[in-house]
């Protein structure tokens, strides 16, 4: 079994992959979540709570800094495992190509979902016929919407602030202005839901300026796929500015593309082992 890890902004993200019959690595449960500041505390307990296999090992990605990096570490020592291999982005990565300017400063994070999407099963059956653009979506702390060309190029991406730092902002920057728990309405007439439709339009106004970007660029609609906390309540305002731009375009969730990402490094390792 091997443990995989997401160490982001806000939490931790770990779950399992064991090897089934054909030898591919596969999930052996859901991720659990854990806030960083209980990882010392809840990391040893979800890993006393799991079937009695040893650990082969942990891979992970970290953009949650140094501290967060050691808290882990300790917590995976005392289980057998004294390293943990945090995939860094490079210039290439199973086929899929890094175009941004300084490779190297790109988040672990970002880079490593882009993996995930361009790896997976849900994307090469994605309904369009041909090569066609894809776009990740990745609604947490930060809300990133990341393009891969048709030929398989990560041409870039945006970095907005995401939904609670949005409402935060508002709420402790301005005297009058409240944390707001609104709904999305198309006319609010009222703080609340003028703060949350607000939000809600500008989360949905960056994807739907990159989605008609890469269309452009491209000259084909990009396959959009969604993950991330904070998105149940801005996807449907995305839905709704592409239906007034007169366009049909599906949106696919995709629960855990970072832990994707692992997972399919994983298997390539696999795959080109001595053995194999």
């Amino acid at each position: 079994m091997m443990l995989l890890l997401d160490s982001g902004n806000s939490r931790l993200k770990a779950t399992l992959v064991t090897r089934d019959a054909a030898g591919l690595w596969q999930y052996a449960g859901e991720p659990v979540a854990l806030a960083h500041n209980t990882v010392v505390t809840a990391l040893p307990a979800w890993l006393a709570s799991l079937p009695r296999q040893p650990l082969q090992g942990a891979i992970g990605v970290n953009v949650a800094g140094v501290l967060a990096a050691e808290r882990i570490a300790a917590v995976l020592l005392a289980h057998g495992i004294d390293t943990i291999d945090w995939q860094t982005p490079g210039d290439a990565t199973l086929g899929l190509r890094n175009g941004y300017r300084t490779p190297t400063q790109l988040g672990a994070d970002r880079w490593m979902g882009l993996v995930g999407i361009w790896t997976s099963v849900a994307v090469q059956t994605a309904p369009a016929p041909g090569p066609q653009p894809r776009q990740l979506v990745s609604f947490g702390t930060a809300t990133t919407v990341d393009t891969i060309s048709p030929d398989g190029v990560f041409v870039g991406g945006l970095i907005v602030p995401g939904w609670n730092l949005m409402r935060d902002a508002l709420a402790q920057r301005t005297a009058q202005l409240p944390t707001a728990a609104g709904v999305v309405l198309d006319f609010p007439a009222d703080t609340h839901d003028a703060i949350t439709s607000g939000i809600a339009a500008a989360q949905a106004g960056a994807v739907l300026r990159q989605w008609m970007i890469a269309r452009a660029r491209f000259g084909t609609a990009p396959a959009l796929y969604i993950t991330g906390g904070a998105s149940d309540a801005v996807v449907n305002e995305i839905a709704q500015l592409l239906a007034l731009s007169g366009v049909t375009a599906p949106l696919e969730r995709i629960a855990h593309p970072v832990l994707d990402g692992l997972r399919a490094v994983l298997r390539q390792r696999a795959a080109t082992a001595p053995g194999a």
